[in-house]
């Protein structure tokens, strides 16, 4: 009786001593901590997600760049994304072609092997990217099919 007692007591005194901590952090925050010597993890994901692992929202986790620009959870508008053999020099056409069209709205391309993608804006609100998704396919209709508003890592202005 007595030594379920102790063991029962041990470890609630284990679980209560540890539990502020995991509390203050989750897998996001943790694996987003800069270590010494390490590279850096940005993880990139829908706020929902956040919500639910307590993270704190978009608006508390703007970080600044090296480049002094201030960055933060947002989403972007995908435009383009190909795999095939041709999709580098498509990507360049469909860039220079958004850039005339919108020339205030920021162009990014990446490159995930083996997709190419051009995404464009920065958008706080999901809200905020259908917007303008829909300017884009009144001004662009060769580009409607293949847009698509995607949770991105965005640059505040």
């Amino acid at each position: 009786m007595w030594n379920k007692f102790f063991t029962c007591l041990v470890a609630l005194f284990c679980f209560s001593s540890i539990s502020p901590k995991v509390a203050a952090q989750n897998i996001i925050t943790d694996l987003e901590t800069p270590k010494a010597g390490q590279g850096t993890v940005q993880i990139i994901c829908d706020p929902k997600i956040n919500e639910l692992l307590g993270t704190p929202t978009s608006s508390s986790r703007a970080s600044e760049s090296e480049n002094g620009s201030v960055k933060s959870v947002g989403y972007r508008i995908q435009v383009y994304m190909d795999n095939s053999p041709r999709a580098k020099n498509e990507v360049i056409r469909i860039q220079s072609l958004f850039s005339e069209t919108f020339p205030s709205v920021g162009t990014y391309v990446s490159y995930n092997a083996p997709n190419w993608r051009v995404l464009v804006g920065d958008f706080r609100t999901r809200e905020e990217a259908n917007a303008f998704k829909q300017s884009i396919q009144n001004s662009l209709p060769e580009f409607k099919k293949e847009l698509s508003i995607v949770p991105s890592r965005i640059i505040l202005q």
